[in-house]
C-alpha cells in the first residue's frame, strides 16, 4: 500500500511539473495485485503480459514491503503463464511454509500444468491432502481431480 501511495504521489507531482513519468513494470504489476478489485479468473493485461512471469516469480519469492496477500496474488496470476521456468517456481512455492502460498500454488498448477505433467501433479496433489491448512487441501483436492481426469484424457 505504501509503494502504491508513493507511485501516486510521484505520478501527481510529475503532473504538476509537466514531466514524463515511466512507470516500471514491477510497479504496474505491483498495482494490480494491490487492487481491490483484482479478479484473478479475469486479470488485466499488466499481469498477463509475457514480462509479468519474471516480476510475478520475483514478487512472490520477495514481496519486500508489500502485504503478504500480494505475494499470495501473484503466485495466483502465475497460472497465466504456462512456462517451464513457471513450473519450476510453482512446484518450489508448493512446498512453502506459507499455506496460501502452497494453496494458491497448487491451484496454479492444477490450472496450467495439469495436462502435461499430470502424473507429477497427482503425487504432488496426493501428499498434500494430509496438510494442516483447510485451504490447500481443497486446493489439493482440486489438483487431484484435474489431474486424473487429465489422464484419462489422452
Amino acid at each position: 500500500m505504501r509503494a502504491l501511495v508513493v507511485l501516486l504521489l510521484a505520478l501527481a507531482s510529475a503532473c504538476a511539473e509537466s514531466t514524463a513519468v515511466v512507470v516500471g513494470e514491477r510497479e504496474a504489476v505491483v498495482a494490480v495485485l494491490a487492487g481491490r478489485e483484482l479478479d484473478l479468473e479475469a486479470p488485466p493485461e499488466a499481469v498477463r503480459d509475457e514480462g509479468a512471469a519474471a516480476v510475478l516469480v520475483a514478487l512472490a519469492r520477495d514481496p519486500g514491503e508489500h502485504p503478504r496477500y500480494v505475494q499470495h496474488r501473484a503466485v495466483a496470476l502465475l497460472r497465466y503463464h504456462p512456462r517451464p521456468e513457471v513450473y519450476d517456481a510453482l512446484l518450489e512455492f508448493s512446498a512453502s511454509d506459507d499455506g496460501g502460498m502452497r494453496e494458491a500454488a497448487l491451484q496454479s498448477l492444477g490450472r496450467a500444468f495439469v495436462k502435461r505433467h499430470a502424473r507429477e501433479l497427482a503425487a504432488l496433489a496426493g501428499d498434500r491432502l494430509a496438510d494442516p491448512d483447510d485451504g490447500v487441501r481443497r486446493a489439493a483436492r482440486e489438483l487431484l481431480v484435474r489431474a486424473r481426469t487429465a489422464r484419462f484424457q489422452d
